[in-house]
């Protein structure tokens, strides 16, 4: 038994794009016994005939460590600064010398006890 030629109007399977399933199309136009358009019964969008093939999956060629890599590449750099000069690590020192110097000399101020305490007043006080 032969198979009945297709006609327009006629309801085929086909992959639909927008919805990206096969659903069932309805033949819009024709060219001889080719059919070239269709249009989809779920979502009404019409497009070229695609033989019920599902496209192939489309695969991430990069991991996102790779991708991550990528962009901080292209990051702004960063500079190195020269290193210090002998002279100038003495001088720090000396001034790290020093600044280890005064703290003591402030705790020393710190706890000697204050002359003059501040008065305290309650309200409780003040009424009587």
């Amino acid at each position: 038994m032969q198979q009945r030629q297709l006609r327009l109007g006629d309801i085929l399977d086909d992959y639909c794009p927008r919805e990206r399933r096969v659903t069932n199309h309805v033949i819009v136009a024709m060219i001889a016994e080719d059919v070239k358009q269709v249009r989809c019964t779920t979502c009404d969008a019409d497009h070229d005939f695609k033989h019920a093939k599902v496209p192939r999956q489309r695969r991430k060629t990069e991991t996102p460590a790779a991708l991550y890599a990528q962009v901080l590449s292209t990051g702004p750099k960063r500079v190195a600064h020269d290193p210090p000069t002998p002279q100038a690590e003495t001088s720090a020192s000396a001034a790290a010398a020093t600044e280890m110097d005064e703290p003591d000399e402030q705790n020393e101020q710190d706890e000697s006890p204050s002359e003059t305490p501040a008065p305290v007043l309650s309200a409780a006080a003040e009424r009587v």
